[in-house]
């Protein structure tokens, strides 16, 4: 069996793509000139699409087929984030070139099975339509649904934020999903990872600056960040991660607003109109008192950064509030919500942990668990306070809860985690990746579909 595997995280995508190199021929795809120095460090010879998809035939869809990728890359983050009518063009163009590569590589190389990222990145939409045209089977990775203990191993693109779909899913008897047969588990002794030569880095990083082509096809396959912003970006989150988490007591009873990134909202649908997260920080508490108000009740408030996103809120914000809020910026994410009262979150997964602990959910978002009987979500940013003391006074539909669990965990987790490795957990996930037979490749649609 020959497996396509796209690379996005290097560490991980080496270690796991080292593993299933147990059963099956593995050819990495690279779309970063630092993750192709790294594998080579780590004698891999990915194939690099950077320098290699302008050699390759652009795919050349008839109409009706063009309506469907057209739908697929209005999903892209680049060209959702773009308003250059220019620029659009251009990715559309790249969005072409990079399908056409794909299936010039599966053909090439007989791939049974492809590996990816559940992103919205052109490369992952991409491996979904060359996917679906050679009729060979995808699978696509993302952080599990339940932090730390799993991983999500899908055989389609999850649309986190349709709730319609997720209320029927779960509606609707389970199928339950194909593993790999009489697959021997094999021990995976963990070999270190060579980090890449810095000349070498640094050699690429200004070759890449000299190829403007290049440059500008690498901001479609990876979100634009000007390199003061990545390094400001950078900094910030050392800063947090050496901090120590304050030692003070957490005054009950408490709403907890877990916060996330501000692009956020402009990359999922956001009808309530959210600006950012120090506007949310606002009208949360803007609500929680007016709720103490009206109500009588006594909540305190609050909010918890994400380490990957932080300083969303500004420091001369959180102290204007301090009177009103509580601001962390570390703190255990499962102390506080083990404490807490409730959650009022915008979509992060936060809430859906909240859940599981029978803790009542607003959301002002949607995401996959935003549905009737389990959270609570406003009309309007003014029925927000009512919201919450709906949310405090309304019993969560504890077997619509635990249908949805047994639904993720059956037909999408594995139990693995990301940052901890372990020989069960790769086979865990080989069991899944490997679980299909082969299939017929092409047919006749390449030669049709495929420019000259």
């Amino acid at each position: 069996m020959n497996l396509l595997y796209i690379v996005s995280k290097k560490e991980f995508d080496l270690t796991l793509g080292r593993y299933l190199q147990n059963y099956c021929n593995v050819f990495f795809v690279t779309n970063h000139p630092a993750e192709t120095i790294f594998f080579q460090s780590n004698k891999q010879q990915p194939i690099d699409a950077l320098s290699q998809i302008t050699r390759y035939p652009k795919a050349q869809p008839d109409k009706a087929t063009e309506l469907q990728w057209q739908n697929i890359l209005e999903d892209v983050e680049c060209y959702k984030l773009s308003s250059d009518k220019t620029e659009k063009k251009q990715i559309k163009e790249f969005f072409f070139n990079y399908i056409g590569f794909l299936l010039s590589i599966f053909k090439e190389n007989k791939i049974d099975v492809c590996l990816c990222h559940e992103r919205d990145f052109i490369d992952t939409a991409c491996a979904q339509i060359a996917a679906n045209i050679t009729g060979c089977p995808i699978y696509y990775l993302s952080t599990g649904f339940f932090r730390g203990q799993t991983l999500t191993v899908a055989p389609e693109r999850i649309r986190f934020t349709d709730c319609e779909t997720w209320e029927e899913r779960i509606s609707k008897k389970l199928d339950m999903p194909k593993l790999a047969q009489n697959l021997p588990p094999k021990r995976f002794p963990k070999r270190p990872l060579v980090d890449p030569p810095v000349l070498a880095l640094w050699l690429s990083r200004v070759s890449l600056s000299l190829i403007p082509e290049k440059k500008r096809h690498l901001s479609y396959l990876r979100p634009k960040r000007p390199m003061l912003n990545r390094l400001v970006h950078k900094y910030k989150k050392r800063k947090i991660r050496s901090c120590k988490q304050p030692q003070r007591h957490v005054k009950k009873p408490f709403i907890l607003v877990p916060l996330q990134g501000n692009e956020v909202l402009n990359l999922v649908p956001n009808p309530l109109g959210i600006r950012s997260m120090e506007h949310l920080f606002q009208l949360v508490v803007d609500a929680v008192e007016e709720l103490n108000r009206n109500r009588g009740t006594g909540f305190n408030i609050i909010f918890k950064e994400h380490p990957f996103r932080p300083f969303v809120i500004r420091d001369s914000l959180a102290k204007r509030y301090h009177t009103r809020a509580v601001f962390f910026r570390k703190f255990d994410m499962n102390n506080l919500l083990q404490q807490a009262t409730m959650v009022v979150t915008f979509n992060s997964l936060a809430g859906f942990e909240a859940l599981q602990g029978k803790k009542p959910v607003v959301m002002l978002g949607p995401l996959f668990y935003r549905l009737k009987g389990l959270v609570h979500w406003p009309e309007n940013l003014e029925d927000l306070p009512e919201t919450i003391w709906q949310a405090l006074n309304t019993p969560i539909d504890v077997k619509k809860l635990d249908r949805l669990i047994r639904y993720l965990k059956i037909k999408y987790e594995v139990e693995a985690n990301r940052k901890d490795l372990t020989d069960q957990g790769l086979y865990n996930i080989a069991k899944k990746v490997l679980a299909r037979d082969k299939r017929n490749r092409f047919q006749n649609w390449a030669g049709k579909h495929v420019g000259t």
